[in-house]
């Protein structure tokens, strides 16, 4: 059986490898000048904390002058490279932030901790300068990794939020450690083995993070989508439950390996959850799923429905097809429309009416049809500009010359009654073509 520093050992000597791996694919592959080579160096320093750290469980060295060197190299070259990102995406200076309200908390959170392990003075000089560094650097990270992304606009935040999560990961494991030192509580060994495996742990994000930030820009700002503030109490204590039947199981069938085991699934559990969190299709359905059961953000929908109802009531019983398009156009801005209604006793679906376009003199748009068929199964609304961008997410739906060649026609939204689909109305492109999402 394998003791806790050749567990350690190995641990650290994986996030070597992985950070020389990281290190040289960002020397290499990153195009941006203005930021390439913080996070190099950040990668580079974490290469040589490692194998001081593996040298250290190897009793190859432990020098804690060095230690505490390269704690404090990391944590600082980490640190200037969040902190040079967030001003990037801020556009305030940083030293305004921490003059302000938040600055306070910083300080007290900070101070107060610090105060307490050097009025106990039961560690020795150089201890106390590691721990108090230590728990310094990993508050500050995790706090302006918390800052980015928040500060993230929406259509920067996919970009960033793999590198927040790596990020604060690593240095919040770290952050609990030093924070339980200063507390009195006591962490074996198994504890600081474990250091290296949760620094690996979270290399793949950091490197998904790194390369997606490599190719972002801050240019096109649009407005914040909201977010969802809470999922299912069932789905969070069902993803607990998991986390402690593997906990027993390692512990229980782990051998020698049972405690650092033990530390790396929580983590690891914890890890795999905020990177499925920070994934924009992940976070799409899940948004989309809830806020369809339970949420109501963007529009006031009894004033929608109020306006749709006032609009429809307008006009008489002659132009109800006209003035049908125009509530549905409303909604989303659309200067005008055309709606298709399937024939009494036919299967062909022809125009019906107009709002602010004149009727188009084309064929009927048979329900065997491949536009058809889709509406029918799929009842999604067709965003044509989407739709060429993307046509995988359509099925490669293959729709009339007429609805694709031309720059004027935008959405084609279902009308059903029922099951049946009654129609369709297709949309005109609006002067600014807005983002859509599923409350459109």
């Amino acid at each position: 059986m394998m003791d806790t520093n050749i567990i350690g050992a190995i641990g650290f000597a994986v996030a070597l490898t992985v950070y020389a791996l990281l290190t040289v694919l960002l020397l290499s592959g990153w195009r941006r000048s203005d930021q390439s080579w913080l996070p190099a160096l950040a990668t580079g320093i974490s290469v040589a904390w490692a194998a001081v750290w593996a040298a250290g469980f190897l009793d190859l060295t432990r020098a804690d002058v060095l230690v505490t060197f390269v704690e404090w190299a990391r944590g600082l070259a980490w640190l200037v490279a969040s902190i040079a990102i967030l001003r990037e995406i801020r556009k305030a200076p940083f030293l305004r932030l921490l003059r302000s309200r938040y600055g306070v908390l910083v300080l007290l959170l900070a101070g107060v901790p610090i105060a307490y392990l050097l009025f106990r003075a039961s560690e020795s000089p150089v201890s106390n300068i590691w721990i108090s560094g230590g728990y310094v650097l990993s508050l500050l990270i995790v706090l302006t990794a918390e800052q980015l992304y928040r500060n993230a606009p929406v259509e920067l935040r996919s970009s960033v939020s793999y590198l927040c999560v790596a990020i604060a990961g690593v240095y919040l494991f770290d952050l609990l450690m030093y924070a339980s030192i200063i507390a009195g509580i006591a962490t074996g060994p198994e504890y600081w083995a474990s250091r290296g495996f949760v620094s690996a742990l979270f290399a793949a994000p950091l490197a998904l993070g790194i390369w997606r930030r490599s190719r972002a820009s801050t240019e096109g700002q649009v407005p914040r989508q909201m977010v969802i503030y809470s999922f299912g109490n069932t789905i969070i204590a069902i993803y607990v439950v998991l986390i402690i039947m593997g906990h027993q199981y390692v512990q229980t069938y782990g051998g020698s390996w049972s405690a650092v085991g033990s530390i790396v699934l929580v983590v690891a559990a914890i890890a795999v959850a905020l990177v499925l969190l920070a994934s924009a299709s992940t976070r799409a359905r899940v948004r989309v799923m809830l806020m369809k059961t339970f949420f109501q953000y963007k529009y006031d929908y009894r004033s929608e429905w109020l306006r749709f109802i006032a609009t429809l009531s307008e006009s008489g019983l002659e132009n109800v097809a006209a003035t049908a398009v125009r509530a549905v156009a409303q909604i989303v801005n659309s200067p005008g429309g055309v709606v298709w209604i399937q024939e009494s006793g036919s299967d062909a679906y022809v125009p019906a009416g107009a709002w602010q376009r004149a009727m188009p003199d084309i064929a009927p748009v048979e329900r065997s049809s491949a536009l058809i068929r889709f509406l029918e199964v799929r009842q999604w609304v067709i965003d044509l500009e989407e739709m060429k961008r993307y046509p995988a997410r359509y099925e490669e739906l293959k729709l009339d010359k007429w609805m694709t060649e031309g720059d004027d026609w935008w959405l084609i939204v279902p009308v059903f009654v029922g099951k049946r689909l009654y129609g369709f109305v297709l949309l005109l492109k609006p002067g600014v073509v807005p983002s859509l999402n599923f409350e459109d």
